[in-house]
């Protein structure tokens, strides 16, 4: 949908939070960033000496004392590069910051390099630098094992941004194998969650490398049978799709979508869907169904928009004003709506899932939900959920 509110709708989930949950994802696995101690047997201080209270020798000395080695010096600071074993490392610093020889003794600490993609347009991409997509790029870009199912108008196949990335899909709408995009929004949703990222063209997606299964489920005008719906989802789910992507609702509540979804849910799908555009809280679907993930927008300055949807099924937002994303007819474009805030969490789950792909789908979830930004109200509220994704 473009930058005016359009009939897309949201699901309501039910989720909750547990730690036990956050427990199990933290053992089967650790993101690190800053120190990355388990990766090192030693780490790192910085000694800053008084000036003409100790020379070299002394510090090394010092420094020895305490089970640490000089790796070199600041000479211009008067700063002391040491090396200490982990272990021995909060003892040594204890010891040598009482020592009044010592200005300061600080952690040398690590941080990573930030993987920015050449694509020319990125820098104009708000959101990606809002939900800190640039430090996640430095842990995983995601991987071609991963499969975002795109349900939407269809996609522009030979996109210069796209090309490459698409699977084959369905097309319910036509009842043919060529879920070609003859409306564009399928076409920005898909670039949203996954456009091809530093090919020097365009625009970069949130999960890089992931790969894009179609399915046309949206007429040129933009609506779709609750039928293709439930049918694109299942599809998916056998299709091996970890995430599924819904930029679309309605206000009729559903036992056959609320089925579809259980089905995917069951077959290890995260499934997120838009809450919808219409500046109110009655509930849509399949966004309010149990098992999906309900995703409602914000903008650039990390407030709910005025025509996101909102209410109680509503777990987690993400920006959603002015995305610039691919566009119908090989170009680019800013869009609008919960239907841009709805891929860019499918690409986070992406990473997730790419980076850790032992994880159930309600793994994957929980951490979404537990890493979000929160706004708003403290904890969950009904206008952010548990908070804006954060990559």
């Amino acid at each position: 949908m473009n930058s005016q509110p359009s009939h897309i709708t949201r699901p309501k989930t039910i989720w909750s939070v547990l730690f036990t949950a956050a427990i199990s994802l933290a053992l089967s696995c650790t993101v690190m960033a800053g120190n990355a101690n388990s990766q090192n047997a030693e780490r790192g201080l910085l000694v800053k000496t008084r000036k003409g209270a100790a020379s070299d020798a002394d510090v090394a000395a010092d420094v020895a004392s305490g089970g640490g080695r000089v790796k070199g010096k600041l000479d211009h600071l008067d700063v002391t590069v040491v090396r200490v074993p982990a272990e021995k490392w909060a003892k040594l610093k204890d010891k040598l910051s009482k020592n009044p020889k010592y200005e300061y003794v600080e952690e040398d600490a690590q941080g990573m390099g930030l993987w920015t993609p050449n694509d020319p347009s990125y820098p104009n991409q708000w959101h990606l630098a809002t939900i800190s997509a640039p430090a996640a790029w430095d842990i995983t870009t995601g991987s071609n094992t991963v499969i975002i199912a795109m349900l939407d108008t269809g996609v522009q196949m030979d996109h210069p941004d796209l090309q490459g990335r698409i699977l084959p899909g369905w097309d319910y709408v036509n009842n043919d194998s060529d879920p070609s995009d003859d409306h564009g929004h399928g076409t920005a949703t898909s670039g949203t969650a996954a456009a091809i990222g530093n090919n020097s063209i365009g625009v970069t997606g949130v999960a890089v490398n992931a790969k894009i299964l179609p399915f046309k489920v949206l007429n040129s005008s933009n609506y779709g049978y609750y039928s293709d719906w439930a049918s694109a989802m299942m599809a998916a789910a056998d299709q091996g799709a970890r995430v599924i992507s819904m930029s679309m609702g309605g206000t009729t509540s559903s036992s056959t979508l609320q089925n579809a979804v259980n089905y995917a849910w069951n077959k290890g799908c995260v499934i997120v869907v838009a809450a919808g555009n219409s500046g109110s809280s009655a509930p849509t679907y399949p966004a309010a169904c149990t098992n999906a993930l309900a995703v409602s927008a914000t903008n650039s300055s990390d407030t709910r928009t005025s025509w996101s949807n909102y209410g109680s099924y509503v777990r987690i937002c993400a920006p959603g004003e002015g995305i610039l994303t691919t566009n119908l007819g090989s170009g680019y474009a800013s869009w609008s709506g919960t239907s841009f805030s709805c891929p860019i969490v499918s690409g986070v789950a992406a990473l997730i899932a790419a980076k850790c792909p032992s994880l159930s789908n309600a793994d994957i979830v929980n951490a979404l939900l537990q890493g979000a930004d929160d706004l708003g109200a403290p904890g969950r509220d009904d206008y952010y959920g548990y908070g804006r994704v954060n990559a």
